[in-house]
């Protein structure tokens, strides 16, 4: 119920933008599998502008630029799935420092970033000169 009142006010605040369904599910629901979910986006695109198939191709896009582009990079490179900090506020702040580290990395034009972080715990005065720490 509080999910149709958000979806209402959404729309009541921005009247140019469409509120999408995206439902999505195993096909196994009935045999014991997973249950299927629904989630909506908000698009300033409306049906006459982007068919389903486009609206879904833009939808996937979004969220696997997202899973590859950070999420699987902080667990592969970072261990942030291992990680057992769990209290108060700081596992967001840990990953706001992990985010703050890998676009550091990015800047610097590094794309090999567990290789660049094991050279770095090799020799911590890497970072210092990369870093352009002076002493």
């Amino acid at each position: 119920m509080e999910f149709c009142v958000a979806i209402a006010a959404i729309r009541l605040w921005s009247s140019g933008c469409t509120i999408y369904p995206l439902t999505s599910g195993t096909g196994w629901e009935t045999r014991g599998g997973p249950p299927s979910w629904t989630a909506y986006f908000i698009s300033s695109l409306s049906r006459q502008q982007a068919s389903a198939q486009q609206l879904l191709k833009l939808a996937c896009g979004h969220w696997g630029a997202i899973e590859n582009g950070l999420h699987s990079v902080r667990d592969e490179a970072l261990g942030e799935d291992r990680s057992t900090i769990f209290r108060g506020h700081a596992p967001q702040n840990l990953a706001a420092l992990r985010n703050v580290s890998l676009n550091w990395l990015r800047r610097q034009g590094i794309d090999k970033f567990t290789a660049t972080l094991r050279s770095f715990a090799r020799n911590p005065f890497h970072v210092y000169t990369n870093l352009r720490y002076r002493n």
